[in-house]
């Protein structure tokens, strides 16, 4: 259930901007960066595992969050400039996904019932 509560909210989000009038260019923004991306992670666990160097396995984990986050802001900075209320939208949908997302992954432990073990 929790895996999905970002993807819930994702969809939730969309009747809200079209109730409060906010550009869906905001949302669509997030969306086109946001659902991509969680495929992300996963494939970075297998793979720092599938590494003999525990340093390479951590550069790899610490360069998937740096990209997603440069993602994510690539996708704010570019709704803002098109249309600076889509920015907004954009910035405070990003901020909610991104608190649920980590408040999940903490309730669901350090590996996140994925099952890659070293």
């Amino acid at each position: 259930m929790l895996r999905w509560l970002d993807l819930a909210l994702l969809a939730l989000a969309l009747p809200v901007f079209l109730a409060v009038g906010a550009p869906l260019l905001g949302w669509g923004a997030v969306a086109a960066v946001w659902v991509p991306m969680r495929a992300l992670p996963s494939r970075l666990m297998r793979r720092a595992a599938a590494t003999e160097d525990p340093r390479r396995g951590t550069m790899v984990l610490a360069a998937g969050m740096i990209a997603r986050v440069w993602l994510l802001a690539l996708a704010i900075f570019v709704a803002g400039s098109v249309e600076r209320e889509a920015g907004l939208g954009a910035a405070l949908l990003s901020i909610a996904l991104v608190t649920v997302n980590l408040v999940g992954v903490m309730m669901r432990g350090p590996l996140g019932g994925s099952g890659v073990r070293r």
